[in-house]
């Protein structure tokens, strides 16, 4: 938080429920594992 007056607003934010809609979306967008991910170690 970077002013205590913001409180309210992320409050509010964070309690608005999500369409189940959404988790499709974003994982369309999620690059491959192959490209994010660290190699297993040996």
């Amino acid at each position: 938080m970077s002013r205590p007056s913001r409180l309210g607003a992320a409050l509010t934010a964070a309690s608005t429920p999500l369409p189940e809609e959404i988790w499709d979306e974003l994982e369309s967008h999620v690059p491959a594992a192959e490209h994010w991910l660290e190699p297993p170690a040996e």
